[in-house]
């Protein structure tokens, strides 16, 4: 920008502009690269050199035709081409910086993930704003230099992402990852993660961009909707066994099996209320759970369980994290059977601890149960009362 300096003080116009050709705009710029309209000025004098237009100089209209100006126009032609090669990189790096801030704020709105690691796994602060703030940092410095599966992986899925990641890095395609994502509160959210390498100058392997979409809630959905169809099939084969007027001891057993089934129980079991114990009409273990016998009897008093709470309150109930010794349990359930208002006993489920609790809604789901062993009880009543009836007559 000197030149512009210099003329201004030689041709005693402070007004005076500078302006330089870039043929890829098509258009002029002044020296920051800003574009430059020189129909805006009072007059203009457009300079040219040996390969064609390289500058204008906008100025006060008095120096139109002055001889002082036409001189310093063939003084000045090398400097301003010198300037206009500056101004044109000066453009060039604005326009890089637009694109920069622009790729910018969509990497940090967009509604996915993005981070860049280099071929060691190694984070190398290209973190967008979404996945910083979920996992509960507000810095890209945080966890700049951290290895991806010390700050985005669950312990049991840390070797499957550094093959995935070593695979990559030897170019070999490797699909889409589903992969879990630890938060600061505990929770896990499901994380579709996909990999582009980014080739250096020599087209080898300088970052790999790792691209994440959280798939939670699809995933629940999905989960839910193969729930409730295999919810829909349970019930259905119960439902089949009760139509078939099948002996008790044939129903419970089916009704135990699908309910520890249905609902990923490592116990199932289904009582008789007997006050002031239950006795176990049948049940299903899972492999290291105690077993359950039939026709045992279980002294409930004093307890808090959730098959006790079942039996008292006539109700669906749920625990989670409840003493069972010597076992350790996740949540339990029960839901009672009632036949003519009375409560003639509950059929209960548990999950050992390690595994999660059982999920919200799940004790009246198993009243759906339930009620079908409790219509099975009333159908068998009515037949012995009909029996019964008929042999009076």
């Amino acid at each position: 920008g000197h030149l512009r300096a210099v003329l201004r003080e030689t041709l005693h116009d402070p007004e005076l502009e500078v302006g330089y050709w870039l043929p890829d705009l098509p258009g002029f710029v002044d020296i920051e690269g800003r574009p430059f309209d020189p129909a805006e000025a009072p007059a203009a004098t457009y300079v040219d050199g040996e390969e064609g237009r390289i500058g204008v100089l906008t100025h006060d209209a008095a120096l139109r035709d002055a001889d002082a100006l036409e001189g310093l126009v063939s003084a000045v032609r090398l400097v301003l081409e010198n300037e206009r090669l500056h101004a044109d990189l000066r453009s060039k790096l604005v326009e890089i910086q637009q694109q920069q801030s622009f790729t910018d704020l969509i990497v940090d709105n967009a509604p996915a993930f993005f981070c860049v690691v280099d071929a060691d796994g190694r984070l190398r602060g290209g973190v967008n704003d979404p996945l910083l703030r979920l996992i509960g940092r507000s810095h890209h410095g945080e966890v700049a230099d951290e290895l991806f599966w010390d700050v985005f992986c669950v312990p049991e899925e840390v070797e499957e992402t550094k093959a995935r990641l070593a695979a990559v890095a030897a170019g070999r395609e490797t699909g889409v990852q589903e992969a879990l994502l630890p938060l600061p509160s505990g929770e896990r959210r499901v994380v579709e993660w996909r990999d582009t390498v980014l080739p250096d100058e020599y087209g080898q392997l300088k970052w790999i961009v790792r691209a994440g979409l959280d798939v939670t809630e699809r995933k629940r959905h999905e989960a839910e909707l193969q729930e409730s169809a295999d919810e829909q099939s349970a019930l259905r084969r119960v439902a089949t066994v009760v139509a078939a007027q099948a002996p008790l001891d044939e129903l419970v057993r089916t009704v135990t099996h699908e309910v520890a089934q249905l609902f990923r129980s490592d116990v199932a079991v289904v009582v008789r209320n007997e006050p002031p114990v239950v006795r176990v009409i049948d049940g299903w273990a899972a492999e290291g759970m105690p077993a359950v016998a039939p026709g045992e009897t279980v002294d409930l008093a004093g307890g808090d369980t959730s098959l006790a709470r079942a039996l008292a309150s006539g109700e669906p109930q749920r625990l989670d994290d409840p003493a069972w010794e010597p076992y350790e349990l996740a949540g339990a359930i029960a839901a009672p059977i009632v036949v003519d208002g009375e409560v003639w006993g509950a059929i209960g489920a548990v999950r050992a601890r390690g595994a999660r609790r059982f999920e919200p809604g799940r004790e009246q789901r198993l009243a759906d149960m339930a009620s079908l062993v409790a219509q099975a009880l009333a159908n068998a009543a009515s037949r012995a009362e009909l029996s019964a009836s008929r042999v009076r007559i």
